[in-house]
Order: structure tokens, then sequence, then C-alpha cells
């Protein structure tokens, strides 16, 4: 059995690291942390604690161990063991390979961006194309609005992807206040001209996120409508804790719907 290691065996640290077990063609068998740096050689004595692993690296020819840090905490270690078992783990090629029991850290796991991690299948799909809202509205009109990060004074908060606020704030910036005063005129004289969905973007133009979508309350006489001293708009919706109207929360936009005008009454748009 050939080992190859980036550090001396001999030479303890006292301080916190990162190791990663790779097998002959380079791909991670195992990630794991420690003090000093004897504690990879532990999972091939008699003080190993994965079964699983000590005896695959009885069976395997040769392997390599590498060596990141040292860190200034155990916390620090800990975090970046989390992201790169993460990391493997979201790569279904390295995954199945992958002796490790547990995920680390949750703190330091990869997660979709802008949306909660229940919807990470959905950035990966087909972006959504006007056609395609189309045909979940069964051909009703749909709103969309485009929200930034940006917080307002009336408490309103913007839509950090990175950090995305909860669910309800989400819905306070989505539904108000939009300039659609023209369009509610011809809303209130065709009922069956108004949106039936809110489907609310982040991100740049190039890839656009649905942060949210919502059920609108089309009611002929508009008694749940309401405006602002502005005159901008308060759109009636049916709430949903997910944001998930028609199962769309995290899917991205086609490029051919995903401009919205320069200014912010200009950031929304019928389809």
């Amino acid at each position: 059995m050939n080992r190859v290691s980036n550090y001396d065996e001999n030479n303890e640290l006292d301080e916190q690291f990162v190791y990663i077990f790779r097998d002959k063609r380079g791909n991670p068998i195992y990630v794991g942390r420690g003090r000093t740096s004897n504690r990879p050689f532990a999972h091939t004595s008699d003080r190993a604690h994965n079964d699983q692993l000590t005896a695959l690296l009885k069976n395997i020819s040769d392997y390599s161990i590498e060596i990141s840090g040292p860190f200034g905490s155990e916390r620090i270690a800990a975090l970046v063991e989390g992201v790169v078992i993460s990391a493997f783990n979201k790569t279904p090629a390295l995954a199945k390979r992958l002796q490790n029991k547990n995920g680390g850290n949750s703190q330091a796991h990869f997660r979709p961006i802008g949306v909660p991690s229940e919807f990470a299948d959905q950035a990966t799909k087909v972006p959504l194309t006007k056609s395609d809202i189309l045909n979940l509205t069964n051909g009703k009109r749909a709103l969309l609005v485009y929200v930034n990060e940006k917080n307002f004074s009336d408490g309103r908060i913007g839509v950090n992807l990175v950090n995305p606020p909860s669910s309800e704030q989400i819905k306070e910036r989505m539904v108000k206040w939009w300039q659609i005063g023209r369009s509610i005129s011809k809303w209130k004289s065709n009922n069956e001209e108004t949106p039936s969905i809110l489907i609310a973007v982040s991100g740049t133009v190039h890839h656009r996120i649905v942060v949210g979508s919502l059920e609108i309350n089309t009611t002929p006489t508009f008694l749940d409508w309401e405006s602002n001293e502005r005159g901008f708009w308060k759109i009636p919706t049916r709430f949903d804790d997910n944001l998930n109207y028609k199962n769309i929360r995290g899917r991205r936009l086609n490029q051919e719907i995903s401009t919205f005008g320069g200014v912010p009454s200009k950031f929304y748009k019928i389809i």
C-alpha cells in the first residue's frame, strides 16, 4: 500500500486542519478534520471509528492523503470540512464513493441561491419561457415583478439572494407597491384580463430566479385591491407559506422574458 502525503506524519500540529483521502484516480474517499497531523492515520489503526472507510483503505492498492490548514480554531476547521463534504455530495459521481457518514457542519453546506434548500432541484430545470407561463395559467395573464436588494423606508425588505428574507417578507415586497393604474382600469372593465398569478423574480438579467409565486385573488368588484397616496397598487393574493404557486419557485427565466424597465415604476411586466 502506497501512502502519499503532503505533510510529515511525525510532525504534530497543535492546530485544527482538514484532510482528504483520495483513491489513485484522485476521487475523494473521505473528508475529515483533526488537531494533530496523526489524525488521518487513525483510520487505519485500532482507533478507527469508521469501519467502512477502514475496510476500504485495506482493500485498495494505493491512496493519498491531502491536508489543508492549519486553521485558527475548531469552528473554522468544521466549516471548511462541511463545505468540502457538501461540494462532493452535490456531485453524484463523487458522492457514491465518499465514505463520510454525515455531512459535517450544516451551516457550511452549499444551497441553491435565492431560495430555501427544498427548491434545490428547480434551478436545474429548463428556464421558464413565455409559453410555459401561459400554459401554467391556462392562457390567463401573468404579472411578473422584479425585486432587488433595496430596503424601503416603509419596512419592506430587499431580497438578497445569498441570504433571502422570510417568505412573509418576500410576500410583502412582491405584492406592493406597483404603478399599474392604467392596467387596473382595463381589468376592472374586463375581469378576464386580470392576471391570475403574481411572479416575483430577482437576480441579474442573465440569471433571473423566481423567488416567489402567488395566486392573484381576481374579484370582479376589485374590493381587495388598494392603492397608496402615490397611486401605486397592492396586488391581492392568496398567501402560500412556500410562495410556490404552480410549483415554480426557484425556477429560472428564459432571457426572452427576463428584461424589465430601467426605472422602478417599470419593474414589472404583464404576460
